[in-house]
């Protein structure tokens, strides 16, 4: 006997833990989870580029920018998000059962009937009931509001990497071209009060040039460009975060969006036609 057709769409707000909720979801029903590794999935069938795609994903357009003509948009993160929806549209034809993160998917979706909805929100009644579940996702739980404060919290917490960025990139190469020991320097001032996480993290991995992301550019621009949009409607001047975001803006014209925060240095040295070296 063929099994009922299950689809499970989660909608999630930013650091609400929606992907662990949807894989906790496809184990528990031995279903597929789609969520960033939905492009690559798409990359492979279509023979295309996944990383390049990834960079578009779930990223906002300006419509100012691009426009639409007989159904055609020349917006990449426009078709980049048309690309998901159709193959998550052939995937429920063909009669697949799968849990999917986001991507619009109860929208473009609401057609089938097996269709399932999730949104993890809630208010502090909801949090109480899910804290048990929530402790064995995540050491430390803090219900921030209503629906929409986790999303708040997340852009708030971006606002916060913006500036430390700038401190730990800016104080390094100050250290640098003031011909002090670098390496040393940076172990003098961690523990102290111009220290931080950043500082002692990606403070030593750019003592190696090590760019590897922890966050990708072009994931840090998005959250950036959100952060933005909700000062507007705020009616809020972030000076700081107008300026992050145009410099890793440069550094993703530059194709560097899939290096991570840290290599903003590189961008302050070249403003000075300096140049960030090695201190090990």
């Amino acid at each position: 006997m063929k099994k009922k057709q299950l689809i499970i769409s989660v909608g999630r707000e930013f650091g609400s833990g929606g992907h662990e909720i949807a894989q906790g979801l496809a184990d528990h029903y031995g279903l597929t989870m789609y969520d960033h590794d939905l492009l690559k999935e798409i990359a492979a069938k279509k023979n295309l580029n996944g990383d390049e795609l990834t960079a578009y994903d779930e990223v906002k357009w300006n419509r100012f920018l691009y426009r639409t003509v007989r159904g055609l948009n020349s917006s990449p993160e426009q078709n980049v998000a048309n690309l998901q929806f159709e193959y998550l549209r052939e995937k429920a034809k063909a009669g697949d059962s799968f849990v999917v993160v986001g991507r619009c998917s109860e929208t473009i979706l609401r057609e089938y009937k097996c269709l399932v909805s999730i949104f993890v929100g809630g208010d502090k009644a909801a949090f109480e009931r899910a804290e048990p579940c929530l402790a064995k996702m995540g050491q430390r739980l803090l219900h921030c509001g209503p629906a929409g404060s986790g999303q708040q919290a997340k852009l708030a917490n971006q606002v916060a990497v913006a500036g430390v960025m700038f401190s730990v990139c800016e104080s390094l190469l100050f250290a640098q071209e003031a011909g002090l020991d670098v390496a040393q320097w940076l172990e003098l001032v961690v523990p102290g009060a111009a220290g931080s996480t950043a500082m002692g993290t990606l403070g030593r991995r750019l003592l190696k040039t090590d760019y590897a992301p922890g966050f990708f550019i072009d994931h840090f621009i998005k959250d950036l460009g959100l952060c933005l949009e909700e000062c507007r409607r705020l009616r809020l001047v972030l000076p700081g975060v107008t300026l992050a975001e145009e410099f890793y803006r440069m550094m993703q014209a530059q194709g560097r969006g899939r290096q991570g925060t840290q290599a903003l240095i590189q961008c302050l040295a070249t403003l000075s036609g300096k140049e960030w070296r090695k201190h090990e």
